[in-house]
């Protein structure tokens, strides 16, 4: 496994286990009620893991893509 793959995966992983934790400290609320009851912070940490797991699922795609070489 190159590291580029390995770090797509460990950031794709970090992502989903804070975005799991999240939901068991019961952060991720119904968006009607998430107005009145969420902390910036948390809407922080939720966007914070979403990006993680968006970037953890780029990167490991990244892997498997072969870019042309640009032609002079």
């Amino acid at each position: 496994m190159n590291r580029q793959l390995a770090a797509g995966l460990a950031a794709t992983a970090a992502g989903l286990a804070s975005f799991v934790a999240l939901g068991a400290a019961g952060a991720l609320r119904h968006p009607q009620a998430a107005v009145a009851h969420t902390r910036p912070a948390e809407f922080l940490a939720i966007g914070g893991s979403l990006g993680l797991v968006t970037v953890g699922v780029l990167v490991a795609l990244f892997v498997y893509v072969e870019f042309p070489e640009p032609k002079p």
